[in-house]
């Protein structure tokens, strides 16, 4: 039963950490051509980041679960 709810969490975790991501992968390159729209041309900087810190943070949380549920089922796999 523990090993079931265990691979569901992972696979969900897994899901979130992927999707999170993306997103923050993505916000830099988005921010570049925003700018290069403008006739600007810069890349994001700290400050330009704040807006996103939630969503690192949340992906910090989610990897740090993640990384505890793979241990967890690789134990229960040895034993």
């Amino acid at each position: 039963m523990y090993k079931t709810i265990s691979i569901r969490q992972h696979k969900g975790y897994s899901h979130c950490v992927n999707r999170l991501t993306r997103s923050l992968v993505m916000f830099p390159l988005l921010f570049f051509f925003l700018f290069l729209l403008s006739n600007h041309t810069r890349t994001a900087q700290k400050d330009d980041r704040i807006p996103m810190t939630e969503e690192y943070q949340e992906y910090k949380s989610l990897k740090a679960k993640l990384r505890l549920l793979e241990v967890l089922l690789s134990k229960q796999e040895t034993t």
